[in-house]
């Protein structure tokens, strides 16, 4: 987590701009491995970019205190989110050449 000064600051992901916080994730990858884990106790926007790459992100350790949006884009990677079992996901996804697997201790 860490703060970017040359992040566009007109740049929004679901409507929250992301030079608006101090504390977000950003992500990019290519043809590389990332593993992250996020310990924010007032988690709010992440970006990742994966191409030809995999990226892990821990997020079990995190804490909202409201909604949460992570944008994902991914080409011939793969991504794999681990979140607490209390926090409900919405899977917008739009894709070519991907797969997605949800599991949750509560489904």
């Amino acid at each position: 987590m860490r703060f970017d000064p040359s992040l566009n600051p007109t740049e929004t992901l679901g409507g929250t701009s992301l030079a608006a916080h101090t504390e977000y994730l950003k992500i990019n990858s290519v043809f590389s491995g990332v593993n992250r884990k996020v310990l924010s106790k007032d988690f709010k926007v992440a970006k990742i970019s994966s191409v030809f790459s995999s990226t892990e992100i821990d997020f079990t350790q995190a804490d909202l205190t409201g909604a949460a949006v992570i944008k994902i884009d991914i080409v011939f990677g793969g991504v794999k989110l681990f979140v607490p079992a209390h926090w409900a996901v919405v899977n917008e996804i739009d894709g070519v050449f991907h797969g997605v697997i949800l599991q949750s201790n509560n489904i």
